[in-house]
């Protein structure tokens, strides 16, 4: 059991009791269910359960998930006949870019890495097969499609990696406890990304980083609010900008990195068709990187 928790109600450090999780100072408990530690207050997930509820109504209705352990396994690669096979594609491009970063980043350490937004936690198990001590978070603990369809890795695999249901803006962790925290095409669902990124870098260690992948990114305001009028529903995801990302960084004074992956001239042609046709600017998965000072 990882031994930096933070109490939901008071903010002191959890103490393990076997397998509980003890607040020494309010009294607060928490044993976990299925594997999971719900490190959620009662007020917060009634903030957040009309945002689960249409989520889960889309994700079902997308037939997310599978019921092959074989499926997960294979995660992030799908067949080719799979319906949200670009998705993945998009998935596993930046899954190789986040263990080439780690690598020259973090030289020959084992960290421990936050997956903030974990899913059905396909990246945390990569995380920890490459050596990481690693966290899943999500608010939504599904079994085909959240936190609970873990158990596909933990009970298939020679790895280990806790699973934890809790709030983004207030992340159950104390100061300090992870290397990098990484949000798992999440960011973009903050409704104040701001507050989102301050919680990120209190429980970030000096020296260590956010790291924000699979979200789309704009160019200016304009393109993505265009974008969100040409949805049906509108859900709680939206979108990152350039500016706004600057705006982050400067605000902290921490250092900003866009990494844009290559798309190759075809791609680029298809991009510039697809803008035309459509009128806006196409969203771009750029890695994006706040990096902590060594000293604060």
């Amino acid at each position: 059991m990882i031994p930096f928790f933070r109490c939901p109600n008071c903010g002191s450090q959890c103490q393990p009791q076997a397998e509980m999780l003890i607040c020494p100072d309010c009294g607060y408990a928490a044993s976990p269910s299925d594997g999971i530690y719900d490190i959620f207050t009662a007020d917060s997930l009634r903030h957040h359960q009309g945002f689960l509820d249409h989520y889960h109504r889309i994700r079902r209705s997308e037939k997310r998930g599978s019921e092959q352990v074989a499926w997960y396994l294979g995660l992030p690669t799908v067949p080719e006949d799979h319906p949200f096979r670009k998705e993945w594609e998009q998935r596993r491009a930046s899954m190789e870019w986040l263990q080439k970063f780690l690598a020259e980043n973090f030289p020959n350490r084992n960290l421990d890495v936050l997956d903030a937004g974990a899913g059905n936690c396909w990246l945390t198990s990569h995380l920890a097969q490459w050596g990481h001590r690693a966290v899943a978070l999500d608010i939504d603990n599904d079994p085909r499609d959240g936190l609970a369809a873990g158990r596909h890795f933990l009970q298939s695999l020679p790895i280990s990696f806790q699973r934890v249901r809790g709030d983004f803006a207030q992340l159950p962790f104390v100061a300090g406890a992870f290397d990098v925290v990484v949000f798992n095409g999440a960011f973009h669902y903050a409704l104040e990304q701001g507050q989102l990124l301050d919680e990120a870098l209190r429980v970030a260690r000096p020296g260590g980083a956010v790291v924000v992948i699979d979200s789309p990114v704009y160019t200016t305001a304009e393109d993505g609010e265009k974008m969100m009028s040409e949805r049906t529903e509108q859900g709680r995801a939206r979108y990152l900008t350039i500016m706004g990302l600057n705006d982050l960084a400067n605000a902290r004074g921490l250092k900003l990195q866009v990494f844009t992956p290559s798309i190759g001239f075809f791609g680029w042609l298809r991009r510039q068709a697809t803008e035309i046709r459509r009128g806006r600017e196409i969203a771009i998965m750029d890695r994006i990187v706040f990096s902590k000072p060594e000293m604060e």
